[in-house]
């Protein structure tokens, strides 16, 4: 039997939803989700029953489906912004704090101790983010500062390069 003539098991958790081969790795993903969200107001947010599906081919690729239940870890988190003068953008200070991540979440999950970037946003002007998370609070306030550094450098770069291209222009 291939993989897509077996059924699957599939669990809602928030507003996305999960496939697994088994029953108990939906049921026991489920339950952690529920667990991790208890104080969320939102009905619609907590995990539901796991469903099995039996044509879900047209859904989930084989390769999203689960083979054990996913992975949840507590990730520490730091995040701000930088204007052209180099001043964290309102509303200041930045944000920071821990959050239970699940491994499927890949824009906020890590295994590691830290992890920073530094990206500009679009929009008016120069805003330049930056931002650590990772499982080691002390090596994200570490990584944070450096972000920093780099963000402010980046925001006074991109603020004279702007200038360059108007006065060109002018």
């Amino acid at each position: 039997m291939s993989d897509n003539d077996k059924p699957v098991w599939v669990v809602r958790l928030g507003y996305e939803k999960l496939a697994f081969w088994n029953r108990e790795d939906a049921a026991t993903t489920a339950l952690a989700w529920n667990e991790t969200y208890a104080r969320v107001s939102d009905p619609n947010w907590m995990g539901g029953e796991p469903v099995q599906f039996q044509d879900w081919t047209w859904a989930f690729a084989p390769s999203s489906v689960w083979t054990r239940a996913p992975k949840r870890q507590l990730i520490h988190y730091r995040r701000t912004a930088f204007l052209e003068n180099g001043e964290e953008a309102p509303p200041a200070p930045f944000a920071v704090g821990a959050d239970w991540v699940f491994e499927w979440q890949a824009d906020s999950y890590t295994t590691r101790a830290a992890v920073d970037r530094v990206v500009p946003r679009p929009g008016p002007g120069v805003r330049v983010e930056a931002s650590a998370r990772g499982m080691d609070e002390t090596a994200v306030a570490e990584a944070f500062k450096q972000a920093c550094r780099e963000a402010q450098e980046r925001a006074r770069r991109l603020t004279a390069e702007a200038d360059d291209n108007t006065s060109d222009q002018a």
